[in-house]
């Protein structure tokens, strides 16, 4: 769990210093927003049902559908 944090913990810092060197962001800011908004993203991406694309109508389906 330890290693989970730690690696969590360092891609926020890396999204501040991304944010800060190359685009003139404020790395700071971003640091916090990497650091609170990720977990959320996760919860998100667990939780939405996946869906894909229809190749006939476009229109979104779950994975599992067989049909449109």
């Amino acid at each position: 769990m330890e290693i989970g944090i730690g690696l969590w913990i360092l891609l926020a810092i890396a999204v501040g210093l991304l944010a800060s060197h190359e685009f003139g962001r404020s790395g700071v800011v971003w640091f916090f927003l990497a650091l609170f908004f990720a977990p959320l993203a996760g919860l998100l991406l667990f939780v939405l049902p996946a869906r894909r694309p229809c190749p006939f109508c476009a229109e979104f389906n779950r994975l599992s559908a067989v049909a449109c």
